[in-house]
């Protein structure tokens, strides 16, 4: 009821006014009308529809009982009628088109609330390529504000190879056509490329002419290194299958050829020389079959938990890059001797050691040195500890460093190795960190991943010691 109320008091307002200025009224004839017109349209602007009809009838009636009363003759009480019938009519009709003002303005409103809190970016642009509209997510996803971006060239945010697309589409766009959401990229603030999926659409006016260009960006940034990354992945399985699937058909013929090296060797007409050189033959069949033998243990997993070794894993991990470290001339020191038992995977430990080992040799150039040691800590746990004499970990990247597609490689990774490893240790119950400083001239990085010892370990020392 209180628009109602507000309603009676403008519309008694407009009354008071025109009674204390009824001396006047015979030299100006509409001032009562327009008093009460005025009355009705701030109801209708302030209030509502509805109370501005009942502000409507009120002021009507008073009008006609008042201001128009009805005089002797028919024909005087015509025109009086008509000037009720006048007013009702004007103000209805005022009524009428504020409401549609109102209601025009909430739809815009809305719009532009919609518009401002949508995750997407959405852009409006002249038929020059000049910004007009800028929303929050644009300013989230590009880094631009409104006020940097309004009146400046759309191609502030597209890569200097792709300005030619973007002439096309505004020619497209002039012609009335449109284009559906399409893969692109486009420029941050900081100079950085996102992927983003854009859809452009061309603005008209009543008359149908085109005044611009709308365009929605969506940042795809994450999903296609998400389809990368699964590309890559499914790469390293298949080349994973496919080396497993080696090792094992080498076996056989491998098997001969050991046999026969040790039928050589043991050839007591040799002399001492052939003998040598059959012993060398000897030792590198036995590497073969070594490596051969550990890269079937590498892919071939289980999935049961089991205890395992650390010192093996780690061997195992080691010996495979072996020929990388002697191209590169990398020096490796093993500080541990074991048994260190774990509960829990091994190959998926075997991943996070392995990928610890190649973060390390894309760290470091021709000469450099990795140091993998374990200890034994407080508590039952284990502490495998990877240390390089890279270039180092700036702190900006080590504070980000476990997050997912976070990479100090540029373009050479995708990110996603350390946050696996991050969830297979906390998995095992364990926690992985990074420091990364300067001792005596040089970047030290280490990657300590501490890990609960078996259970079978700990009731084995407490028996000892009982």
């Amino acid at each position: 009821m209180r628009k109602y109320g507000l309603a009676a008091v403008l519309v008694a307002a407009a009354a008071c006014i025109s009674f204390f200025l009824r001396p006047m009224l015979g030299s100006f004839p509409a001032l009562a009308p327009l008093l009460f017109l005025g009355a009705i349209a701030l109801v209708a602007r302030y209030v509502d529809f509805a109370a501005s009809i009942a502000a409507l009838l009120a002021s009507a009636l008073l009008l006609a009982i008042y201001f128009f009363p009805l005089p002797h003759g028919r024909a005087l009480q015509g025109v009086a009628l008509v000037k009720t019938l006048a007013f009702a009519g004007v103000s209805a009709a005022i009524c009428a088109l504020i409401r549609k003002l109102r209601n025009a303005r909430a739809g815009r409103a809305r719009l532009a609330a919609i518009v401002d809190s949508s995750n997407d970016a959405i852009i409006s642009e002249d038929q020059d390529g000049i910004v007009t509209s800028w929303n929050a997510a644009a300013a989230r996803m590009f880094g631009y504000t409104a006020e940097e971006m309004i009146g400046q060239p759309i191609l502030w945010i597209v890569p200097d190879d792709l300005h030619e697309d973007v002439e096309t589409a505004l020619h497209n766009v002039r012609k009335g056509k449109g284009l559906n959401a399409f893969e692109t990229e486009r420029i941050r603030k900081d100079g950085s490329r996102i992927k983003v999926s854009l859809t452009i659409s061309p603005l008209v006016d009543a008359e149908g002419r085109v005044q611009g260009a709308s365009k929605i960006f969506r940042d795809i940034t994450e999903r296609v290194r998400m389809q990368e990354a699964f590309i890559e992945s499914e790469k390293l399985a298949a080349t994973g299958r496919m080396a497993a699937a080696i090792a094992h058909e080498i076996n056989n013929p491998l098997e001969a050829v050991t046999n026969l090296a040790f039928l050589l060797n043991m050839n007591e007409s040799l002399d001492s020389a052939a003998r040598e050189s059959a012993k060398m033959l000897m030792d590198e069949i036995s590497r073969i079959s070594n490596v051969a033998k550990r890269s079937l243990t590498f892919f071939r997993d289980t999935g049961k938990p089991a205890d395992f070794d650390l010192a093996a894993t780690l061997d195992g991990v080691l010996d495979l890059n072996r020929p990388v470290f002697a191209q590169k001339n990398i020096a490796v020191r093993r500080e541990y001797a074991g048994p260190f038992m774990v509960f829990g995977s091994s190959a998926e430990m075997r991943q996070v050691f392995s990928n610890l080992i190649r973060n390390a040799l894309d760290a470091i150039a021709t000469g450099g040195q990795i140091e993998v040691r374990v200890r034994a800590e407080e508590g039952g746990f284990w502490r495998i500890s990877f240390a390089d004499n890279g270039h180092g970990i700036q702190p900006e990247a080590r504070e980000r460093l476990f997050e997912p597609f976070v990479t100090t490689k540029g373009n050479n990774g995708n990110g996603l190795g350390l946050w696996i490893s991050h969830g297979i240790v906390e998995n095992h119950g364990g926690r992985i960190r990074a420091r990364s400083a300067v001792i005596g001239g040089k970047h030290w990085t280490v990657f300590s991943v501490v890990l609960p010892a078996s259970k079978t370990v700990a009731r084995e020392k407490a028996g000892a010691a009982n």
